[in-house]
Order: structure tokens, then C-alpha cells, then sequence
């Protein structure tokens, strides 16, 4: 068995969420810039994205 590290886990404020998903809509960031910019992974900015 491999011993994997995993990376540790973020923890974003209904507001951080909010103000990401209104760069995606009104900025035009894609998925992977706020990726990137958050830290997050592409499940959790999808779903910020759907739930706006």
C-alpha cells in the first residue's frame, strides 16, 4: 500500500463562493482560471457556478 499525502482541505465562505462564480458569469473566467485562483478543485467550482 502506498502512503499518498493528500493536499489539505479549503474552506471558502458562502461570499468567496459567490464572488467566484460571478467571475465566471460576468468576467468570463473559465473553470480552470478560478481553479487555479482558489485552489479549488473542478467539482466545487461547478458547483458554485450551478448554484448562482
Amino acid at each position: 500500500m502506498t502512503n499518498k499525502i493528500r493536499k489539505e482541505r479549503a474552506n471558502f465562505t458562502p461570499d468567496q463562493k459567490l464572488e467566484y462564480a460571478k467571475l465566471m458569469t460576468a468576467e468570463d473566467y473559465t473553470s480552470k482560471q478560478i481553479m487555479e485562483i482558489s485552489g479549488a478543485g473542478q467539482t466545487a467550482v461547478s458547483r458554485w457556478k450551478n448554484n448562482i
